[in-house]
């Protein structure tokens, strides 16, 4: 978790390759289980903006586009999902 101002992140780290097509699913899993958990927590009131990451050591490569997966998880979640190699603080 990283935070600053009223911002929080949440990631989850992968190594692309380590579950096959899957590191994504799996990590997408990872990120909701946490951010239940998170939101139960008095400290999650404190946050505005909620962004979550799945960070790759690796540049992710995708045969497909993760929109429609990225904006069902903002829907489902309030939390802004990006699946990128580098996280940056803005």
């Amino acid at each position: 978790m990283l935070s600053y101002n009223d911002t929080v992140i949440l990631v989850e780290l992968k190594q692309r390759g380590a579950l096959g097509p899957n590191w994504v699913k799996d990590a997408e899993q990872q990120l909701r289980v946490t951010i239940d958990h998170f939101e139960k927590t008095e400290a999650a009131e404190s946050f505005e903006n909620k962004k979550a990451y799945i960070a790759n050591s690796e540049h992710p490569k995708f045969k497909e586009s993760q929109i429609e997966r990225m904006e069902k998880f903002a829907e489902d979640t309030g939390y802004i999902l990006r699946i990128e190699n580098r996280i940056i603080l803005m």
